[in-house]
């Protein structure tokens, strides 16, 4: 009795010379093994007892109650008030915390008294076998084999509490950041303790097995124990954070809402504060914050499939004004743009706290915000181009063969073509584009835009026929009127701060129509050596551009294959491979030899050794 007490008072001061003594006594009369076994039993029934009472409801309301009264200085007795139901006080839900912090303590403490107990029966040698104590034990890895035993004792305590009381429940639920903080704390508690009882690990021969006796608790297995006996409060937690995620979203959308079309920057911004908020209490713990993120990610989802259900892929038109579909459609585009934008700022805020995992999660969350943007505007865009490629077909219907000197009435200075466009173009600025909040998504689209109307209007010039000299400066003059056209989209072209705007931001398709106007003044020798041929204009523009300039006797690629000109150009359109376009080119002039020979010509046309030329370097090129 006097070695257990010996050992008992050893292990609650911490006094290693009391426990040792005792230790000694119990191997020297053999029942070591068994007084360990019943010592360890005796703990882990103080823990769980420990456990049971700090959550037991009825002692918890107990000291609630008493908390109560002794603040407002009354005592039970007839005719005193009834006091609130416990689970509506705060004084009960403080008491619940208390008692919470003194159970995670008592596991703390039954930490060090294992480690504190395994470092001696390590150290402790017998001087005839020289195996240390710890050997004669059945589970020699004392810290490891109890720890197992106490996390399911915390879940055991934490699962009964709740299934006897609703309101234990509620609180761990609703305030489950709360519990793991202090479950964090507990950890890193444990974490710096086991520093102070670290030794080598000791290999043990024990019956013919080496066994490793590890002093330390930073395994990632045994933190999974820990957080396993909350799992339940966690999986509610996130239930219910993911519900206050989705309640801003079906309040947009909900029936009395006004729909898509009653969407507002402040619904936006409601629930971009709930993000925040959400991120915010979740911020105690990183597991716990990578799960809310993806939590995020879902709720982001929700809105888009939302979003995505009130879009009208049919809405179209671009004939009138905008219908009320196609109004609702950039509604949504400027909703789902002013979501994006306040995310990525709440992003970039709070980089340090998220993580680059988490900051992946939501990007790929706004990604899909994105890809829906796109899907949403693609009806009207691909509407205008449709319309913008209906009107430079008709340039052809036009005449541009008359040569100088041919008609006393002068050239007029853009041709009707052109003027529609223009006309087309600032029309859908004001009426559709304008309507748009979110320039900077409007632009990139408005930018490829740009470069098709560009790359299609040189396809149709190169290919008007026949071409004189005032008809080349009528369509000299049209490129000029075409870059006035797309400013209306992209504003006026320069340089500024941040780079190149208007058509100069277009680059290469804006050198393009540059060098096409160059190209039209330009004698067939000097359009052979053109510096930006093959690099800034393609060989195959320049063939168009000169088998506009010869007689009828020199027919086009489209009048050697039969096409019409509208099967030719939509040829072109599918078939952007440059090889491609020069081996048809190739068959229409190799169609004209085959023909001057049958009509025996005395001469090939004066231009077809420039041609040839230009489709040599042009297939050596490519």
């Amino acid at each position: 009795r006097q070695a257990e007490g010996l050992m008992t008072r050893g292990l609650a001061t911490g006094n290693q010379t009391h426990l040792a003594t005792g230790l000694q006594v119990f191997y020297n009369l053999g029942t070591l093994s068994s007084v360990m076994d019943n010592m360890m039993e005796d703990m882990l029934k103080k823990l769980r007892s420990k456990w049971t009472d700090s959550l037991d409801i009825k002692r918890i309301t107990d000291t609630s109650e008493a908390g109560v009264k002794n603040s407002r200085g009354t005592g039970a007795g007839p005719g005193k008030a009834a006091l609130p139901v416990a689970g509506n006080n705060a004084a009960f839900r403080s008491s619940l915390w208390a008692n919470m912090d003194v159970s995670l303590e008592a596991v703390h403490s039954l930490m060090s008294q294992l480690w504190l107990l395994q470092r001696l029966l390590t150290k402790k040698i017998d001087p005839v076998t020289h195996q240390p104590f710890i050997t004669i034990l059945k589970s020699p890895n004392i810290v490891l084999n109890s720890w197992v035993k106490i996390c399911k004792i915390m879940k055991d305590c934490l699962f009964n509490a709740q299934a006897k009381s609703n309101f234990v429940k509620q609180t761990f639920e609703g305030e489950y950041p709360k519990l793991v903080k202090l479950y964090e704390e507990l950890w890193a508690k444990l974490k710096y303790t086991s520093n102070q009882f670290i030794l080598s690990s000791v290999h043990l021969e024990i019956e013919n097995n080496t066994e490793v006796i590890d002093q330390v608790i930073f395994k990632d297995d045994m933190e999974e124990g820990l957080r396993e006996s909350l799992a339940q409060f966690e999986h509610a937690y996130l239930a219910r954070s993911l519900s206050r995620l989705f309640d801003p979203i079906n309040l947009m959308f909900g029936a009395g809402a006004g729909g898509a079309a009653g969407l507002s920057v402040e619904e936006v911004t409601s629930l971009v504060t709930v993000v925040a908020s959400e991120l915010s209490i979740a911020s105690v713990d990183a597991r716990l914050l990578t799960s809310v993120t993806r939590n995020i990610g879902k709720a982001i989802s929700l809105f888009c499939v939302k979003c995505e259900g009130c879009v009208d892929s049919e809405a179209s038109q671009v004939i009138g004004q905008p219908t009320a579909a196609q109004l609702q459609n950039i509604s949504i585009v400027n909703m789902m743009w002013v979501l994006s934008e306040k995310l990525g700022a709440l992003c970039s805020d709070q980089e340090a706290l998220l993580g680059a995992e988490r900051i992946e999660i939501m990007d790929l969350a706004s990604r899909d915000i994105s890809k829906l943007m796109t899907t949403a505007v693609e009806p009207l865009l691909a509407s205008v181009n449709d319309s913008i490629e209906a009107i430079l077909l008709t340039m052809h219907k036009e005449d541009f063969s008359l040569s100088e000197g041919d008609s006393s009435t002068p050239a007029a200075a853009c041709s009707l073509y052109m003027k529609e466009l223009q006309s087309f173009l600032e029309r859908i600025a004001r009426d559709f584009f304008a309507t748009f909040t979110c320039r900077e998504f409007l632009f990139l689209h408005l930018h490829a835009m740009a470069e098709k109307t560009i790359q299609r209007f040189v396809m149709q010039g190169s290919l008007v026929r026949p071409l004189g000299s005032s008809g080349a400066m009528r369509l000299a003059s049209d490129c000029a009127q075409l870059e006035f056209a797309l400013s209306t989209l992209r504003g006026p072209s320069g340089q500024s701060a941040i780079g190149p705007t208007g058509l100069t931001a277009l680059g290469t398709s804006y050198r393009l129509l540059r060098a096409f106007r160059a190209l039209l003044f330009l004698s067939p020798e000097d359009m052979a050596t053109f510096p930006g041929l093959g690099s800034t204009l393609a060989h195959s523009t320049c063939l168009h551009l000169l088998f506009s300039r010869r007689p009828a006797v020199l027919p086009s690629p489209a009048a050697s294959l039969g096409w019409s000109l509208t099967r030719y150009t939509a040829w072109l359109e599918d078939h952007e491979d440059e090889r491609e376009r020069l081996l048809l080119i190739q068959g229409a002039i190799e169609a004209y030899v085959a023909a001057a020979r049958a009509r025996q010509d005395k001469s090939f046309v004066p231009q077809y050794p420039v041609l040839i030329d230009v489709l040599q370097r042009g297939l050596s090129m490519v």
